[in-house]
């Protein structure tokens, strides 16, 4: 798996972070999930509200 932001490759997935609210987005840290917000907050809220 990667993250989401950066594309960085982790081996171990438990290490990503995962968006709570759509639960798909996939970050390697807290800052690359600020960086990547205004890109995945749209497609977020539409997601989440399909959960």
């Amino acid at each position: 798996m990667c993250c989401t932001s950066c594309g960085t490759v982790v081996v171990d997935a438990i290490k990503l972070k995962k968006c709570t609210a759509c639960k798909c987005a996939r970050y390697s840290s807290i800052k690359c999930q600020k960086k990547h917000r205004p890109q995945h907050k749209r497609a977020c809220k539409k997601r989440a509200a399909e959960l």
